[in-house]
């Protein structure tokens, strides 16, 4: 009976400490609503860097006024710097087409337009985002568009399958120029930046990985020789070697898009081995003490030298020598 006591007064105790519990988060949402609703009211006054001029900052209003005839939509960008990410592959298509990317690097940045959602009709669209549609001027582009897509599947289903751990599908980029591919979060996952903050944050978790933040989209530059190499050797079977260097791929755009390598040994271990291969040495050579030949140092002659005049000089060994003070007086006698 006592022992029947005692659970019902520790269940009525839990429930008052859930209620406590929740009564706090309440407190913290609404809290942390009414800041949200207070920085949405002073959208109007806030101001950034952009693309299009990196030392002065703009407006939604400046940003409106310059966009191209019948664009929708304000694009953003956010990350640790605006040096940054103006050298950002993600923007680089966009600018070559005349868009203008706002550069957001304060940390509060990216989760106030993720709330505002759209500025006087005009959608605010985070180009870091894998749902994020390159503007297509007409229907060629996107008739190319669907038949690379048909060109490179063979290379993408591969790359998704070897990846799929950590990616969640590997597409054809609109937007790179130069870069051979780059890494974006699916929709519901996190930016490159938000990921970033949330990692240094003091209660982040050291174990976190891939599903924690969400899986990546890989984005390929159809363009680019090293794909069109790659997509050749996964028709021909794919080795070892091929595989390498697509996961070196990936890891390295990981880092040029913003993101952090989750095991940066492996990936230091998968570049020296196909560096090797680069320089012509078998990509598992064991290392080898370097063996090098150690030259004697000839002896010390005893014999005086003479110069040209007759002089002999002759080196005396100072280690046993009794030093003395001498005065001012007795060196004038010197």
């Amino acid at each position: 009976m006592m022992i029947k006591f005692i659970q019902i007064i520790n269940g009525i105790i839990s429930i008052y400490y859930m209620i406590y519990i929740n009564s706090r988060l309440i407190q913290y949402i609404s809290n942390l609503i009414l800041s949200i609703y207070q920085i949405l009211y002073l959208i109007f006054y806030f101001r950034w860097y952009s693309s299009k001029n990196s030392t002065e900052l703009t407006s939604f209003d400046d940003y409106i006024e310059r966009s191209k005839p019948g664009q929708d939509s304000i694009y953003y960008l956010a990350g640790e710097n605006k040096e940054q990410l103006l050298a950002s592959p993600i923007i680089q298509g966009l600018i070559k087409k005349g868009y203008e990317v706002l550069l957001l690097e304060d940390p509060v940045d990216e989760f106030t337009f993720q709330h505002l959602n759209e500025y006087k009709q005009k959608k605010l669209v985070n180009v870091g985002k894998g749902d994020f549609k390159q503007p297509e001027d007409n229907d060629e582009q996107r008739k190319k568009q669907k038949a690379l897509k048909k060109v490179f599947q063979p290379l993408t289903d591969w790359w998704r399958k070897l990846l799929s751990e950590n990616v969640d599908s590997v597409v054809i980029s609109q937007r790179l120029i130069e870069d051979p591919l780059i890494v974006v979060s699916s929709e519901s996952g996190y930016s490159a930046n938000m990921e970033r903050i949330s990692k240094a944050q003091a209660y982040s978790s050291k174990g976190s990985n891939s599903q924690q933040f969400g899986k990546k989209i890989v984005e390929i530059n159809p363009n680019h020789q090293a794909i069109q190499e790659l997509l050749q050797r996964v028709k021909d079977d794919p080795d070892q070697e091929t595989e390498e260097m697509a996961r070196v791929l990936y890891e390295a755009a990981l880092v040029n898009s913003g993101y952090s390598i989750p095991n940066p040994e492996k990936f230091a271990s998968r570049f020296y081995k196909l560096f090797n291969s680069a320089l012509g040495i078998d990509r598992d050579a064991p290392i080898k003490e370097f063996e090098v030949e150690i030259e004697e140092e000839p002896e010390t002659s005893s014999e005086p030298t003479v110069d040209q005049d007759g002089t002999k000089w002759e080196k005396v060994n100072t280690d046993d020598a009794q030093w003395e003070t001498v005065s001012d007086d007795k060196r004038d006698d010197l």
